[in-house]
């Protein structure tokens, strides 16, 4: 048997094609890679909840979800007060934390003076004598 040798040459574009195609793939498939890695991802912004205080109550919109925007507000149980220091509204933000500082409820203070004034004069006539006492007198209750 004879064999020949074909002279036919796969023409040197379409070879080009094959190996800049497989390339293109390549080079697509390790881009796909790099965006994946790299694109940013959305996740919902979540706070660590309020404390809860004592001698009161915390309450708010969307409060107990603790979510971006949530809004808690501190409240007393009766006899008790807000105290100067903190922030009776506190807003969860885009940092995840609520911004601003607790507030705690104190003991209200209540504080009653009583005066009493008792006058006495005495007066001298050429008959008789009359005797008036003068006292004045302050209490300060204070109960908590």
């Amino acid at each position: 048997r004879t064999f020949v040798r074909s002279r036919f040459k796969r023409p040197a574009k379409e070879k080009n094609m094959r190996s800049s195609s497989a390339t293109a793939a390549t080079a697509l498939a390790l881009t796909a890679i790099a965006l994946c890695w790299l694109a940013p991802t959305c996740a919902a912004v979540s706070c660590t909840p309020v404390d809860p205080i004592a001698n009161g109550f915390v309450n708010g919109t969307n409060c107990s979800t603790n979510e971006e925007g949530s809004v808690c507000e501190y409240h007393c149980n009766e006899g008790f007060q807000l105290s100067q220091d903190g922030d009776a509204i506190r807003v969860c933000n885009s940092s995840g934390v609520y911004d601003g500082f607790p507030k705690t409820c104190e003991p209200v203070t209540t504080t009653i003076t009583t005066t009493t004034v008792t006058t006495v004069t005495t007066v001298t006539t050429a008959t008789t004598t009359t005797t008036i006492t003068t006292t004045t007198a302050t209490t300060t209750t204070t109960t908590t």
